[in-house]
């Protein structure tokens, strides 16, 4: 799968998009770093093109989780962690990775998006709970750690779980899939509007927000999230050009 992944990545980049997005479990399961990233790392920076993957990360006691592996323009992977509470980031090269982020007020953190600044936002839900999730805004500092704040909102959230930025990256949106809500935030100001799409049914704990980038296939989104799945679908669609790659290649 990642020198399939390579390929498109290659063609999208080509293309002039910024953004391409695989299908979870894409990569099947894998150890986090291994040959594959390293590969699509070096495809991401060659092509300063934004990657999301999705994988079986396998962990060193046996077990695995569904992990979706975000790749910056300079080749930089970032991991979140949500039994130790972190963002775990890699450089591009090494396979050591290290705390980007932690906070002992994550609940999670679960799902990653990604500004063209390179800002990166999580969705913190406390699935144990109908409230008491978190949104967070993770600013890169001079010396390459991550800062990170709760977005505070006067209004009690949900489980806050897929995440999405707008074309523009002015605009921030979260599903709260127990509360049937998706969260519409102001990335400059940080303001809440009254959210919207309430009362869907919902397909289990859906990861993803609907994409607004112009030429990613909202319809897509759409019907590939009613049938339960994720495919094509992850975060970060801010770029003014994305490619959502089919379930199928």
């Amino acid at each position: 799968p990642a020198e399939a992944a390579v390929r498109y990545i290659q063609k999208a980049a080509a293309d002039q998009a910024q953004l391409v997005v695989f299908p979870e479990y894409y990569l099947g399961r894998i150890a986090v770093p291994c040959p594959a990233t390293e590969r699509i790392s070096k495809a991401a920076a060659a092509g300063q093109i934004y990657v999301i993957v999705g994988c079986w990360e396998v962990h060193a006691d046996g077990t695995f989780t569904n992990t979706a592996l975000l790749f910056d323009r300079q080749g930089r992977m970032y991991v979140a962690d949500f039994k130790k509470h972190n963002v775990w980031v890699i450089e591009r090269g090494e396979t050591t990775p290290r705390v980007y982020f932690h906070s002992d007020r994550f609940n999670q953190p679960n799902d990653l998006a990604i500004a063209a600044d390179g800002t990166l936002y999580a969705s913190d839900p406390r699935f144990a709970s109908p409230a008491g999730g978190q949104i967070w805004r993770i600013t890169r500092r001079p010396d390459g750690k991550g800062l990170g704040e709760v977005m505070s909102s006067t209004r009690r959230l949900g489980v806050t779980n897929g995440i999405d930025l707008s074309p523009d990256g002015a605009t921030l949106y979260v599903i709260g899939n127990q509360a049937s809500e998706v969260y519409v935030i102001d990335t400059v100001t940080g303001a809440f509007s009254t959210p919207f799409f309430a009362g869907y049914q919902s397909f289990g704990a859906p990861s993803v927000a609907v994409s607004e980038a112009p030429s990613a296939d909202r319809d897509t989104c759409q019907s590939t999230y009613s049938r339960g799945r994720n495919a094509g679908c992850s975060s970060s669609t801010w770029a003014t050009s994305a490619r959502v790659v089919p379930s199928r290649l």
